[in-house]
């Protein structure tokens, strides 16, 4: 779950040339999404302000469009496939994943329209806390100091932007720190799936959204549904923006998996921190808010604190790469290696590696370079070999499991004279699976 960029979810090391597509689509979906979360706030404050006080349906609406979107694009536009089998494998996360996302859109719009966006925006803030807590109580996963300290910075330079009368309201900021704690959740389950090489992200958004727009329902016709009949406002102008609305949430929605695909689970809400600049200047422009020097402070410390986490992680990534591109090589592996050897029958430093090539059956990104097609053998154990990718050192996790910072299958020990391949993973699509090393 660490910043990604020269590593893709569950397809092991790519070519620089692939690290720089990747880097740019990453630009592109945090551009789409941070503009897209802009224009839903204000325009969510906007109906509030006018009278037409119904976020609920507005989530409703928009997580249906969600749905609707995602599976037209898959089956009607074929723009990738529908990897049923691989999807009910992760039934339960991803209902998980389904109902967090309600919960947290939910609460999320209640609390846009019971306190101001100031507050809001300060317990956001507090996201990043939450993941790096919540991702090592749910799966161990650590980070370096560095990455902790640059985030600490950035949550704390967000306070300072945001702290100028925030108009605190118990009940509100219950609604906006449960819509915090629920997206998290929500985040760190989605990097876990996208670790599928199996899975496609728009395939991820359409099974999901279908059960949340169902787990939305009974809260819209207990909460609004008689309130929106006794509604005698204007119509015309709350309609077309609760149009807008769906159309643009559904592109939020997916915009929202693609970030976390290009990047990583902490650099989602990272992101989400440093938008929060986007939102002051855009308030300060729309509603000519005035804002003290200790908020323009913070917006410095933000700032500051965001380029040093990006400085940090392509340090790290460097690294990672360098690490990556000895084992592609074929060089030696000691045991001090971030790449750990865990053989029962012994501790030998002299494991050799080769390249494979494999089948790719993701539906997604068919125009990859070739590297994306490879995988990495151990041709001295027996065992299937894992890696896994993020910011803290390589850890064990079991005899014959190698682990290089992220969860990651990355294939089978190749001198294996057996014809059958009985592991029952379709994950792995050897070419050669018989190679007498």
């Amino acid at each position: 779950m660490g910043g990604g960029g020269l590593y893709r979810e569950g397809m092991g090391a790519v070519s620089t040339g692939s690290a720089v597509k990747d880097s740019l689509r990453a630009g592109f979906w945090i551009f789409t999404w941070v503009s897209l979360n802009l224009a839903l706030q204000f325009t969510n404050k906007y109906l509030d302000v006018s009278g037409f006080i119904f976020p609920i349906l507005v989530i409703l609406t928009g997580t249906f469009t969600t749905f609707i979107g995602s599976a037209v694009a898959i089956f009607v536009f074929k723009l990738c496939e529908f990897p049923y089998e691989a999807l009910m494998r992760h039934k339960v996360l991803l209902i998980l994943v389904a109902l967090f996302q309600a919960l947290t859109y939910v609460l999320e719009n209640i609390s846009i329209v019971t306190i101001p966006l100031s507050l809001n925006q300060i317990i956001k803030a507090t996201g990043p806390a939450f993941l790096i807590a919540l991702s090592f109580c749910m799966y161990k996963e650590t980070y370096t100091k560095e990455v902790i300290i640059t985030t600490a910075v950035i949550i704390f330079g967000v306070i300072l932007t945001v702290l100028n009368n925030p108009g605190f309201e118990l009940e509100g900021a219950a609604y906006s720190l449960g819509s915090v704690i629920f997206a998290v959740l929500q985040t760190i389950l989605i990097a876990r799936l996208l670790e599928d090489p199996k899975l496609n992200t728009l395939s991820i958004v359409s099974i999901t959204s279908f059960p949340s727009t169902i787990a939305i329902i009974p809260m819209f016709f207990t909460l609004e549904y008689h309130k929106l009949m006794d509604y005698t406002g204007p119509t015309t102008v709350p309609i077309v923006l609760v149009v807008f609305l769906a159309i643009a949430a559904c592109l939020y929605n997916i915009s929202h998996f693609y970030i976390v695909r290009y990047t990583s689970a902490l650099y989602y809400t990272i992101v989400g921190n440093a938008k929060v600049i986007a939102v002051v200047v855009a308030s300060s422009l729309i509603f000519h808010s005035k804002y003290s020097t200790l908020n323009y402070i913070g917006i410095v410390v933000t700032l500051g604190g965001f380029i040093s986490y990006n400085v940090v992680k392509y340090y790290e990534n460097i690294k990672l790469a360098k690490e990556s591109k000895r084992i592609n090589d074929g060089e030696s592996i000691d045991s001090s290696s971030s790449v750990n050897n865990n053989n029962n029958n012994n501790n030998n430093n002299n494991d050799k590696y080769m390249i494979i090539s494999t089948n790719d059956d993701d539906g997604d990104d068919q125009d990859e370079d070739v590297d994306h097609h490879h995988k990495i053998f151990n041709t001295s154990q027996d065992e299937l070999i894992h890696r896994h990718v993020g910011s803290g050192s390589g850890t064990n996790n079991g005899a014959g499991n190698n682990y290089l910072n992220r969860d990651e299958e990355i294939g089978l020990v190749i001198n294996d004279d057996d014809d059958d391949n009985d592991d029952g993973d379709e994950n792995v699509n050897l070419v050669y699976k018989n190679y007498d090393a």
